[in-house]
């Protein structure tokens, strides 16, 4: 089952070449993060540190370069555009 299909409509704000790390993987850890509780970016960094294999076999994601850094997931959050998001 593909749990963030309706991500893949997104368009990612990011400058292409330079990202180390998919939109869909950051995104399905930013929703994972957010349900389970965590109350801010390094919290749900570090959920997605404990979580990896689960989000790998389970989900799905590839996480091929490890779980991002607050600051990237930061970012990457100031730069999506929220009515796409709606």
């Amino acid at each position: 089952m593909d749990y963030f299909a309706s991500f893949a409509q997104l368009t990612d704000p990011r400058v292409q070449g330079r990202c180390l790390h998919q939109l869909l993987d950051m995104l399905g850890l930013l929703l994972c993060g957010t349900l389970a509780g965590c109350d801010d970016l390094p919290e749900i960094r570090d959920y997605g540190r404990a979580l990896l294999d689960f989000l790998r076999s389970e989900l799905g994601l590839a996480f091929a370069n490890g779980i991002p850094s607050e600051d990237t997931l930061e970012r990457l959050l100031k730069r999506l555009d929220p009515k796409e998001l709606e």
